[in-house]
């Protein structure tokens, strides 16, 4: 064996054609579709959690209002019907959902329960994507 065929070989930047290029150019197209998606991801969370916080704060609202009679009679916590949906209506309004495109899919209230449901359309990539819904539930605690 000769001494040269042991020596190691010494870099050539003239036989560097292009890999560098074009690993760059895959990790790009890999990374960056990657990172929009994750952006939507974040996107569709922070919806999520905006419309639950209105149901939630509009469900609260309705829980407030008890029927006072019912309550002066029996020490019972019973939600006034009428009361209860009007009362969470108006803190819809104050939230001014409907202009931000959330829209009140339903509101019901069952003995001492107010169930406030609300409906989104989340946008990606300029699209309407999907619809979120978010339901809140509250009544009303005595507090001893």
């Amino acid at each position: 064996m000769s001494s040269a065929e042991n020596r190691p070989r010494s870099f050539d930047p003239a036989d560097d054609r292009g890999a560098v290029g074009l690993l760059t150019l895959f990790l790009l197209l890999m990374i960056v579709p990657l990172g929009m998606l994750a952006v939507n991801m974040w996107v569709i969370q922070a919806e999520y959690h905006r419309i639950h916080e209105v149901a939630d704060a509009a469900a609260r609202a309705g829980a407030n209002a008890i029927d006072l009679d019912q309550f002066n009679a029996d020490r019972t916590l019973v939600l006034d019907q009428g009361q209860a949906t009007s009362w969470a209506l108006d803190n819809l309004r104050l939230n001014e959902s409907e202009g931000d495109g959330v829209f009140l899919e339903d509101i019901s209230v069952v003995g001492d329960e107010i169930s406030v449901t609300l409906e989104t359309t989340v946008t990606l990539f300029g699209f309407d994507a999907f619809d979120l819904t978010a339901e809140a539930v509250a009544s009303p605690r005595l507090q001893e």
